[in-house]
């Protein structure tokens, strides 16, 4: 959901790369929010389903998937546990963006012992 969007802003300007004091900074300020029981900042299946939408046009628990690629980054650093928290926060299902450099049966192995499945996901065609 986008909110406030600035159409002045060229997405070229808009990048940013974060180092690893950024990314550090960022997971102590979400480790913050979730410390003082902030549901309404952090968008899980979890948290969710304690105080989230109660509507007929709610989407299911059990049918929210996060798409693997918005986690690249963190997922090339330590596979196996970025998907454990994901797990930890409530997430059974995935769209995965490749294999993280593994094959597709060890990708599998570790969603598994995680009780989490991949209902869909991205990879590149080769083209030649």
């Amino acid at each position: 959901m986008c909110i406030d969007v600035d159409d002045t802003i060229r997405p070229e300007d808009n990048i940013s790369s974060v180092d690893r004091r950024g990314f550090l900074r960022g997971v102590a300020a979400t480790a913050a929010v979730a410390a003082v029981g902030g549901p309404a900042a952090l968008a899980t299946p979890a948290l969710a389903a304690e105080g989230g939408q109660k509507d007929k046009d709610s989407v299911p628990l059990d049918q929210i998937s996060i798409q693997l690629f918005t986690l690249r980054d963190q997922l090339a650093i330590d596979f196996e546990g970025t998907i454990a928290a994901l797990h930890a926060i409530g997430y059974t299902r995935v769209e995965h963006a490749g294999f993280v450099g593994r094959t597709a049966a060890e990708f599998k192995a570790v969603l598994d012992a995680n009780e989490i499945v991949s209902t869909s996901g991205h990879i590149l065609i080769p083209q030649g």
